[in-house]
């Protein structure tokens, strides 16, 4: 088994480019300069109990250590992942990623839906972080129907208590919200009251503005 891996760096130009190619950095008013991000690489368990090494997120410098010891404790809780990938290999398409399950942080982009729907979201900032979407898929309501996505959510729509031992093994967000709030992530969108979002998590926007302004 090779050794567990946490740790950041600065994007390369490489990766620079790439996330401009495929939209994930759009270069707008808002959009934060790239030598403000960090290249992430972490260890992770799998759900069929495997452990890689080739975990990559992108995040808000500040965070970049906050983030890594994240994944240090999600990987000796042996909390499993399906995937965890940079936005750039699903051509920054959020609802791609959340089709393969993917975890992620890092994309310029605006809220897509919910009472705040239009506002720059804190993925652009690199301040928050999706969690296996098919465990903790996002509920809203959208006229008179309720929507889940992905769809694959809805065989997780019975939410388990924090408590639950087999929280952890299967990768459901209740059983990480301390752990998250401990480094930082206090808000969980499993609280929000405007849609549930259970696979987000992330840092007081007023504070992230602080970094960043």
């Amino acid at each position: 088994m090779s050794k567990p891996v946490f740790k950041h760096r600065k994007l390369s130009e490489g990766q620079k480019k790439s996330l401009k190619e495929t939209g994930v950095w759009r270069g707008e008013k808002n959009s934060i300069p790239l030598d403000r991000l960090r290249h992430v690489t972490v260890s992770y368990h799998t759900f069929d109990g495997q452990s890689k090494t080739d975990g990559a997120l992108i995040v808000l410098d500040k965070l970049a250590k906050n983030v890594c010891q994240i994944f240090e404790g999600l990987y000796e809780l042996k909390f499993p992942f399906q995937s965890i990938k940079l936005l750039d290999e699903f051509g920054g398409e959020d609802y791609t990623s959340m089709l393969r399950n993917n975890s992620s942080c890092y994309n310029d982009r605006v809220i897509a839906e919910g009472a705040r729907k239009g506002m720059v979201s804190l993925h652009a900032y690199g301040a928050a972080i999706d969690i296996n979407p098919f465990q903790n898929p996002v509920i809203y309501r959208l006229d008179d129907r309720e929507v889940v996505e992905p769809m694959a959510g809805e065989n997780y729509l019975q939410r388990p208590l924090a408590t639950d031992k087999d929280a952890i093994k299967k990768g459901y967000a209740e059983a990480i919200v301390g752990l998250m709030a401990n480094h930082g992530f206090t808000e969980w969108g499993g609280n929000f009251t405007d849609k549930k979002d259970y696979h987000h998590f992330q840092v007081p926007r007023d504070k992230v503005m602080e970094w960043v302004s």
